[in-house]
Order: structure tokens, then C-alpha cells, then sequence
């Protein structure tokens, strides 16, 4: 019996194992509901063991899950607390503090070490004008500590300057070669050098995107003479399929770029002249090409005309450019403009990714396709690259926390224990008496900025509907993951907003639908005896296509 009375419950109301038992026998609560063996005969509970096993197996696949949304698919981070220091692997290489609470502070710590700390004092020693750039940043990040920093050793939470984001996304990236790969020296000399510095940068985002999209790479020797070749050859872990990668970063002038807005003439031209260079270098793999369009201008919510003009620069080039008299070879094409340098103490000034597929003629920004199979069949066939998108747009955040959880419960207030299903609560009964509930269902709703949850009373077996109230810092976490927020995989309502997007949902729900059961949903269709001849995989996809168009056509009338 479940009643929907929305019965709010008290968030501090978690039962630990030594509290006394809300049943009100006056026992500690793991003597009593809370002891496994205390209604059996039996040495060992079995079912309970097993309903044990299987709540911890379902919290493991929801922090691998959640891992990878915050990380990615690279190698995890991977640290420790003993002794009070708190110790992070990078690679085969092990550092540690007392001091460092949150992953930032690591990366504050980890790019100095990388970079040479002898070589950042150096730099700190010049007026503020001369400084590399890293140091720069570095300058203007410190500012903002001081300014947002109010309790010294406490964890602060603050939006990004551009400073901040140039400064802790280039710490990241090197983290992330050197704990997934390797951190080159060379790319470090060319990061040093202010003439190299804006192509290293933009090459360490590049590496570091590849690997939280999962894919494993291998530099290309710079030292070997004899013939071009690319960045480095990426290998998708999923497929094994290898792509070779060049990225190319465009400069005005300047170090990291022009003090005022690009030309379209003079824009065109250079992503003409990159894509040039680019297609030029010896490829054994498919190509994939980044380029960096250094637009100093905030990217607003719709495409702005600059990147127009660059994709209309590209879709132009596929037509006539040749390379050393020959036809230029096909490649994935990767616009992307990171302007956070050219507004070091402002904020919300945006990024943006367009993918372009050079002579390959069912892939990227702008395709059209004549159904929806069509489509479907154009993303399996590039589905390492759309896998790269997917993880540009989902990996953007670098992670302040160490153990892969939501920072919202890491440093929150302990007085709000998160809500998990699968765990015990004390809640009320349909006659206002607390009592011990597992929580077997919950979700938010945003609005009203409540958590409506599903108990099973125990003793009773009763079900009830009780409500909490969310934070907004809980509100926030549980917008970034939903599916994860409670503690398991639990998939939380999505508004369905493109046919595409209902037409991959219902055949992630009917792939693996028997053929003779598709048929039978089929019967009355006018084309039943050619649906009948039709492999398993194919009539799925019919069928969801089919009522995918019903229920557009639907929404349409």
C-alpha cells in the first residue's frame, strides 16, 4: 500500500547502526531492525546478504558511472589519504601535502612542479607586461584567491575568471598527459618558449581531449626528418580503429592572439591556410584536424557569423584545394575558439565546437539526412567521433574533487546526509510515528525544490511517498548528474525535444526485442510481408522509426 500524501521527513534522520531503533523496542538499531540475522534461524541471512551484495554492486556501477561523467574515460585519479597527507599518483610518480582539499589545489601545485619552479621564479622577477603568459595568469589567479578566499584552509567556491580557466586548464591537460601517457619535455621547452607557447597550448588541450574522450595516443617522432607526419596517433579504446591528429592554433599577433576582432577575409584565409598545412602532413590513418580559431569575441547562444565564415571557409576549401597538385584527402574537422585569454579577470565569456566533415559526406555540422535510419546508420559508422563530441561537450569541467563524487556533498553541510536509495531513513507512517524506511525510489522536483521519495517501512511492509526539501547547492549537482544523484544508476526523466533524439531512446528500449515480437506489433502494416524478411537489427529500427513519425505527426496535428 503506498500513500501519496507527500509526508515530509526530517533530513537528519539517517539511522546509524548504535542510534536507538525508531520501533521503539529500545534497542540499538543494529540489534534490532538493523541486525540481518535477527529474523532468521539460520547461522546467515542469506537473502539479505544477497540484497546486500546487490546494493553495493548497483553504488559501484553509479561511482564508475559518475567517474567517468566527471574524468572522462582516461586513466581515473587516483589518491589517498594516510597520515594526514593526502597522496595523488601521477603516472608511476607519487606526491603528497597536508594542504591540498580539493583537486585544484593539486593542479595550483602540480603545474608548478611541471613547468620548473626555478623557471617560474625567473619569470616572477620580470615586470608584470614582460611575463610568459602562464605567469601571468598565474598573477591574476592569485589576485582572485585573496579576493574570494574568506577563511584561510577553508574550501571557497567561485566562478572562473578566464585567468583561472587558461591557468588550472593548462595544469589539467599536463596532468593528464603525465598520468595517462607521458609528459614530453619537448612540448614543456616549446610551452616555455613564447614564439612555440600558443601552438603547445593549444596541442596539450587537444591530447588531454582525446584521452577523456578514451582514446590512447602515441607521439609521432619529432626527431625523424625523412617525412611529415602528424601530431600523434590516437587509438579509440572502444574499437581499436587509429585516426592520426594535427592541431594547429591560429595567431595574429601577439602571443596567444589579436587585441581586436578578425576580419572574415582575414579569418577565411587562415583556417584555409591551416586546413593547408594540416592535409599536407603524411597520414597512414583517417585524419582528424583541430583548429583553434583565436577569435577575441564572447561566443553568444546562437552560432555567431565568425564561425560561419570559418565553416563556409572550410566547406570552401573541401571544393578546390589541392595538395601538391592532387585532390586534398578527407578528415574530421574540429573548429573550436577558447577565448577565456582574452578576458583574464571577466567571466561567462564561452566556448564552442563545430564539427565539419571534409569529403566526408554524411558527417558533421549541418547534414541533413533523408530518415531517420539514415541518420542512425551515419552515427554508427562514425561513432569514435561522435564519441569524441559527445565527450567535449559532457568532459568540460575539471574536477575539484579527488574521490569521483559530486563537490556539492564533498564539502557540503554534513547536517544533510545525501539521500541514497537503498538506505535506511527515519520516516514518518501514515499516522505521523517515525519509523525506520529504506528508500527505494526518489526523485526531484525543481520547481517546487523538493526530493519526493518512496519508502518500504520495515516491520510493516507498508510503502509511503514522503518529501524533503533540496538545496541549491544540491540542486545544482543533481542537474549535472541526475542519473547518479541518488546513490545509483537511476535514469531520470528526459524531455525528448528532436525526433532523433526520441528515435535512438525507444531503440535503446526495443534493439534487443525478439523478431517475432516486432512482427507482431507490426501485423496490420501494409508492408508486413517485406517486413517478415527483414534481420532483427533492421525491423527494430523500422519500428522505432515508424512510431517515431506517429508520434511527431501527432504532435504536429
Amino acid at each position: 500500500m503506498i500513500h501519496k500524501r507527500g509526508l515530509p521527513f526530517v533530513r537528519g534522520t539517517k539511522i546509524r547502526r548504535n542510534e536507538k531503533c525508531p520501533c521503539g523496542s529500545g534497542k540499538k538499531y543494529k540489534y534490532c531492525h538493523g541486525n540481518s540475522t535477527t529474523s532468521s534461524t539460520l547461522p546467515l541471512n542469506t537473502d539479505s546478504y544477497e540484497k546486500e551484495f546487490q546494493q553495493q554492486f548497483r553504488e559501484i556501477q553509479a561511482k564508475q558511472k559518475l567517474q567517468q561523467d566527471m574524468q572522462g574515460l582516461g586513466r581515473p585519479i587516483i589518491s589517498f589519504v594516510s597520515h594526514g597527507y593526502r597522496l595523488v599518483a601521477v603516472g608511476n610518480t607519487l606526491h603528497w601535502s597536508k594542504n591540498w582539499k580539493t583537486f585544484h589545489d593539486f593542479l595550483l601545485y602540480y603545474i608548478k612542479k611541471a613547468m620548473g619552479e626555478d623557471w617560474g621564479n625567473v619569470e616572477l622577477k620580470k615586470p608584470y607586461e614582460q611575463r610568459h603568459p602562464v605567469l601571468q595568469w598565474y598573477h591574476q589567479v592569485c589576485l582572485y584567491q585573496q579576493a574570494t578566499i574568506k577563511v584561510p584552509g577553508h574550501v571557497s567556491s567561485a566562478p572562473m575568471t578566464g585567468a583561472v580557466e587558461a591557468y588550472i586548464q593548462l595544469a589539467y591537460n599536463l596532468y593528464l598527459l603525465a598520468h595517462n601517457i607521458e609528459l614530453q619535455k619537448r612540448l614543456l621547452e616549446r610551452l616555455k618558449n613564447l614564439e612555440s607557447f600558443p601552438g603547445a597550448y593549444y596541442e596539450a588541450y587537444v591530447f588531454a581531449t582525446l584521452i577523456k574522450a578514451g582514446f590512447e595516443i602515441v607521439f609521432e617522432n619529432e626527431n625523424d626528418g625523412n617525412s611529415t607526419h602528424c601530431e600523434c596517433v590516437a587509438t579509440c579504446v572502444a574499437t581499436g580503429n587509429k585516426y592520426s591528429v594535427e592541431a594547429k592554433a591560429i595567431r595574429r599577433f601577439g602571443s596567444m592572439g589579436a587585441t581586436e576582432n578578425t576580419t572574415t577575409k582575414a579569418l577565411r584565409g587562415s583556417v584555409r591556410d591551416q586546413l593547408y598545412k594540416a592535409l599536407s602532413k603524411t597520414a597512414p590513418y583517417p585524419r582528424i584536424i583541430f583548429v583553434d580559431l583565436n577569435v577575441c569575441e564572447k561566443t553568444p547562444e546562437n552560432i555567431p557569423t565568425w564561425m560561419h565564415d570559418a565553416i563556409n571557409a572550410a566547406k570552401e576549401a573541401e571544393e578546390d584545394l589541392t595538395i601538391k597538385g592532387k585532390t586534398a584527402p578527407s578528415a574530421y574537422i574540429m573548429l573550436t575558439n577558447h577565448p577565456h585569454h582574452y578576458y583574464l579577470q571577466e567571466m561567462h565569456y564561452g566556448t564552442i565546437v563545430a564539427s565539419l566533415g571534409f569529403k566526408i559526406p554524411d558527417f558533421g555540422h549541418g547534414k541533413q539526412y533523408p530518415s531517420l535510419r539514415a541518420a542512425h546508420a551515419a552515427m554508427k559508422k562514425h561513432a569514435d567521433i561522435n564519441g569524441l563530441i559527445k565527450s567535449i561537450k559532457t568532459h568540460y569541467e575539471i574536477p575539484s574533487t579527488f574521490e569521483a563524487e559530486l563537490p556539492e556533498f564533498v564539502f557540503g553541510d554534513p547536517a544533510l546526509p545525501r539521500m541514497k536509495i537503498g538506505h535506511r531513513y527515519s520516516v514518518p507512517n501514515a499516522n505521523g510515528d517515525f519509523v525506520a524506511g529504506e528508500l527505494e525510489t526518489a526523485c526531484v522536483l525543481g520547481s517546487a525544490k523538493k526530493i519526493y521519495g518512496t519508502f518500504h517501512l520495515e516491520g510493516t511492509g507498508q510503502r509511503i511517498v514522503a518529501t524533503c526539501p533540496i538545496s541549491d547547492e544540491e540542486l545544482v549537482a543533481y542537474k549535472k548528474h541526475p542519473d547518479t544523484f541518488f546513490g545509483i544508476i537511476q535514469p531520470q526523466g528526459k524531455k525528448l525535444e528532436e525526433p532523433y533524439e526520441l528515435f535512438e531512446w525507444m531503440l535503446e528500449s526495443y534493439k534487443n526485442t525478439s523478431k517475432e515480437k516486432l512482427l507482431e506489433f507490426m501485423k496490420e502494416h501494409h508492408d508486413f510481408e517485406n517486413l517478415r524478411s527483414m534481420p532483427q537489427q533492421d525491423l527494430a529500427e523500422t519500428y522505432c522509426e515508424r512510431c517515431t513519425y506517429a508520434i511527431v505527426n501527432q504532435r504536429s496535428g
